[in-house]
């Protein structure tokens, strides 16, 4: 999977990069959890009531190797090329090897509850469908490489993983009339620990997973 992000991705796109990509890559051996340092930072000096937060996000839970690429900070070092993807999930994890089971790809937020779903804020078709649109869109950049396509489809589970942690609203937290009514308005979807979709990208069918934290992710399931 390196060799085919690093060389055979940018090459087949027309991008020759003057220096080897970097490949920020963690292979974990054990269950572990997965954050956004950047989200993070920037909401405790935006929120000083959430400076002691723990910025864990999504808790995956393993028996065997699996390898996590920060797939953010690698296709940024391709944007303003043919190989750039402008809207970009944050991880793409998946195993190697003997244990080549399952290739997700990740987007994680932690947003109030009636921000993911559809709203009136800065995303206004909501988190959970915008983080959707950011894993597709890496996917189909991706399987638009012959070689990368058929290594992505030969994995027996292939996953768009959703990890959202709940962030209570300033509304929510001042109000408990609100509070209520929120409560009240909530749909299926924004409660469920874990909610899987069947999806299709480019005609390849693919599993829609919701992870809400403190919810774990099974990876080997």
């Amino acid at each position: 999977m390196e060799h085919l992000l690093t060389v055979r991705y940018p090459h087949d796109m027309g991008y020759y990069p003057k220096e080897p990509l970097a490949y920020p890559k963690v292979t974990y051996m054990a269950p572990f959890v997965l954050t956004d340092a950047k989200a993070c930072s920037q909401c405790k000096q935006n929120h000083a009531e959430f400076g002691g937060c723990d910025e864990q996000m999504l808790f995956v839970d393993t028996q065997t190797p699996v390898t996590v690429l920060n797939f953010e900070a690698f296709m940024q070092q391709m944007d303003g090329t043919p190989a750039g993807v402008g809207s970009r999930c944050d991880y793409l994890i998946y195993d190697e090897y003997e244990h080549r089971h399952r290739i997700a790809f990740c987007d994680l937020t932690c947003s109030a509850r009636e921000y993911v779903e559809p709203n009136d804020g800065r995303y206004p078709e909501g988190k959970r469908a915008k983080a959707y649109s950011q894993m597709k869109l890496s996917l189909e950049a991706l399987l638009r490489v012959e070689m990368l396509s058929i290594a992505i489809m030969t994995y027996p589970s292939k996953v768009a993983l959703f990890g959202w942690r709940e962030r209570m609203s300033s509304a929510r937290r001042a109000d408990d009339a609100m509070a209520s009514m929120l409560d009240f308005s909530i749909t299926p979807d924004s409660e469920a620990g874990l909610l899987i979709t069947d999806v299709s990208v480019m005609g390849k069918h693919f599993d829609f997973v919701q992870v809400k934290h403190p919810e774990h992710y099974q990876w080997n399931s």
